[in-house]
């Protein structure tokens, strides 16, 4: 009877969790089967005590692994971390709820049945699985799960508590019985903050990508529009050839009408003639020049002057290296400015960083830059994607520590870089490098400025694991591999 109600509590409690964990649906037959298994499985795992106590909670998490394949169409490695986890949840919880019963029971009369501490610790362990899902941000479970990276530290801790679930099955000692379960409670702690840091990593990160999505698609529109244009400049690259020949004829028939004296009448006819050819010229150029100033597109106003000139010559600097610059504002500068950092040093910093992707975006024959000002989780953040080459990894290891660059040829003198870095450990902000995969856009890197307060500096890249060793070498740099 006691093993019974004990192992209905975990076992019911994993299935819970798991279904909760991978945020499946659940129908009314889906929920008929689940809850045969629980029973069945309850009722072998009697038995599995009885004959086998060391081996017990290894094969019912076998049989569970299997159970969870059969009945979902999740990938059996999501399967295997998830129904870790779930295991290793209820058995925190069990111990978390014998604590409580155990403290219940004492201000119970002595002759108390004896099953009564298991039942209330069933009942409490059935109670407490509801509580996390009842938060909004626990709502949807971990469905970062699916993704190797993040589940793999989960995975080592769940594992961990299976093993001391283990211990704690075939105890008998009371100091072996109360190391494990004390070292239970703190690796479900564990369990709880790895789930909290990896829902907020799974949010920033899909919004980058919504946001990463948001500005291919204004990108792709503004490949349209550049491709509109150069055909409307070959356009008139043709007419003005035609031109070059006709306006000279014209001049010269005109001059030739001008000096005739002779034969009035003619003459008032070739006039008109010319005159009317002029008049149709005139007027087929003027509608040209209104269409080409229609599809130019000018830069948003950032409503401050010295934002707005400077973003203006950046563009005149890029034109002049066929690049086009665009910029995108989703915030109002003049607040940034107002709020996080000056005038002055926000126009040094914009110009440093659009100077580098314009050099960089040369080197590699690169025709695109963006730049874009905005929030990355509530915090002022700067944007910045070109099209150039990437950087090499001994300026990534220099960055911000000493003056280097690669370009020493085309103006660069790391000056700009070793200027940025100051600004940033000035305000406390935060640098990260997104490489991007080649040939999956029209960019090829972003590097963002984050004023959220935390100085740090990460790399998101796709190196081989070579230069990701090399640049271990620098300790306040975080790589993460894509």
């Amino acid at each position: 009877m006691l093993y019974f109600i004990k192992n209905f509590g975990i076992i019911t409690c994993c299935i819970y969790f798991f279904v909760k964990l991978l945020h499946l649906s659940i129908t009314k037959k889906s929920f008929i089967v689940f809850s045969s298994f629980a029973m069945a499985l309850t009722i072998f795992s009697i038995a599995l005590d009885s004959y086998c106590p060391y081996a017990a909670i290894p094969i019912l998490y076998l049989v569970l692994i299997t159970f969870f394949t059969c009945q979902t169409r999740e990938q059996l490695t999501v399967v295997v971390t998830s129904a870790t986890i779930s295991f290793a949840l209820s058995y925190t919880l069990f111990t978390a709820a014998a604590m409580i019963s155990g403290t219940l029971c004492l201000a119970l009369p002595e002759n108390y049945p004896h099953f009564l501490p298991q039942l209330f610790c069933c009942i409490i362990q059935l109670l407490l699985m509801l509580i996390p899902f009842r938060f909004n941000r626990l709502k949807k479970g971990m469905p970062f799960l699916r993704k190797s990276v993040y589940a793999i530290p989960g995975t080592i801790i769940s594992s961990i508590i299976l093993c001391t679930a283990v211990l704690l099955n075939t105890s008998t000692d009371n100091l072996i019985y109360l190391i494990p379960m004390i070292l239970l409670i703190i690796l479900g702690i564990l369990i709880y903050v790895y789930w909290k840091n990896n829902l907020t990593k799974t949010y920033i990160d899909k919004l980058n990508q919504k946001n990463i999505e948001s500005l291919n698609a204004d990108l792709l529109e503004k490949q349209q529009q550049i491709d509109m244009l150069t055909q409307d400049n070959q356009r008139l690259s043709k007419i003005i050839h035609k031109d070059n020949k006709l306006i000279p004829a014209m001049e010269y028939a005109v001059e030739r009408y001008i000096k005739d004296s002779s034969l009035s009448a003619r003459n008032e006819q070739i006039g008109a003639a010319l005159l009317e050819d002029l008049k149709r010229l005139a007027g087929e150029r003027k509608g040209m020049i209104l269409s080409q100033e229609k599809q130019c597109e000018q830069l948003p106003l950032s409503n401050v002057t010295g934002i707005d000139s400077l973003l203006h010559y950046m563009q005149q600097k890029a034109m002049a290296s066929d690049i086009s610059l665009h910029v995108t504002l989703d915030c109002e500068v003049s607040n940034l400015i107002g709020e996080i950092i000056e005038e002055s040093t926000l126009k040094t910093l914009l110009a440093d960083l659009l100077d580098n992707a314009i050099i960089a975006s040369r080197y590699n024959n690169g025709q695109h830059i963006l730049l874009n000002i905005g929030f990355v989780s509530q915090n002022y953040a700067i944007h910045v994607f070109d099209s150039g080459i990437p950087f090499t990894k001994e300026v990534l290891l220099s960055l911000g520590k000493k003056q280097i660059t690669t370009h020493a040829d085309d103006s660069g003198s790391g000056i700009g870089m070793m200027q940025t870095y100051e600004i940033l450990k000035q305000y406390e902000a935060s640098l990260l490098i997104d490489e991007f995969t080649p040939d999956t856009g029209l960019y090829t890197k972003k590097v963002s400025v984050v004023f959220n307060r935390r100085h740090q500096y990460t790399l998101y890249t796709t190196r081989n694991r070579e230069e990701i060793t090399y640049l271990s070498q620098r300790g306040d740099l975080g790589v993460v591999e894509k």
